[in-house]
């Protein structure tokens, strides 16, 4: 019983995993070929959730639980086709993330106590150097995973600047119903959502590798001072 709670822990995603693939093609007799598949969707949706859950936690804690899950969903959208610099495991991915996000959700708060000029500038800003690093850069992928057909990687950059346009039409759509009302979410709602596509954004590029390597490392030597994760 202790063993399969060790596996099913949030602190085990991959093991996690492949626990319940494993499980579930006992049962149902699957190949394989189908258990790896159900341990890679497994894997999604465990770490989507527990990505989740500690950004609303930390959120809460910060009081920023709304802007951290919103620039956390923009980030992730466009992540799907723009690929982006990975974490070495799982759990420093999900701290990692929770840490940016919420950072950036507190700066998010201070944007809007300034004027909506200020606003609309960082909004601009945002988005036209998202276009420019996703038009050059995307999509990075990875040593285990490279991305070696031109036309796939047209086809995912082509994706990335699509969602980039639906993002920049929902901040034109809510900056209108700001102006009308006054009502200070939609405006931290639009600022949260061009923070999502500009933190993924800088993921692209050397500064967002350094940033996540720095952070990953300092994660790795905390885990092994408490004798964690390595």
């Amino acid at each position: 019983m202790l063993e399969k709670a060790r596996y099913i822990s949030m602190w085990n995603i991959q093991n996690a995993s492949n626990y319940l693939a494993a499980k579930i093609a006992l049962i149902l007799k699957f190949d394989e070929d189908f258990e790896e598949v159900l341990a890679y969707g497994a894997f999604v949706i465990l770490h989507t959730f527990w990505s989740i859950v500690f950004t609303l936690i930390f959120g809460f804690i910060f009081k920023v639980p709304m802007e951290a899950v919103i620039i956390s969903f923009a980030a992730s959208i466009l992540r799907k086709n723009s690929g982006g610099v990975h974490a070495s495991t799982p759990n420093r991915c999900i701290a990692i993330a929770t840490t940016v996000f919420v950072i950036i959700a507190l700066f998010i708060n201070q944007l809007v106590s300034l004027s909506m000029v200020v606003s609309i500038v960082y909004c601009s800003s945002g988005f036209a150097f998202s276009y420019y690093i996703v038009y050059k850069k995307a999509p990075k992928d990875t040593p285990n995973k490279p991305i070696t057909e031109e036309a796939m990687k047209n086809h995912l950059r082509s994706k990335a600047i699509k969602t980039i346009h639906i993002f920049l039409l929902l901040s034109i759509i809510l900056l209108f119903m700001y102006s009308k009302g006054k009502h200070e979410y939609l405006l931290k709602i639009m600022l949260s959502l061009v923070s999502g596509v500009l933190w993924q954004s800088i993921t692209l590029t050397n500064l967002g590798s350094l940033i996540v390597s720095n952070l990953d490392s300092l994660l790795e030597k905390i885990a092994c001072l408490v004798g964690g994760e390595k």
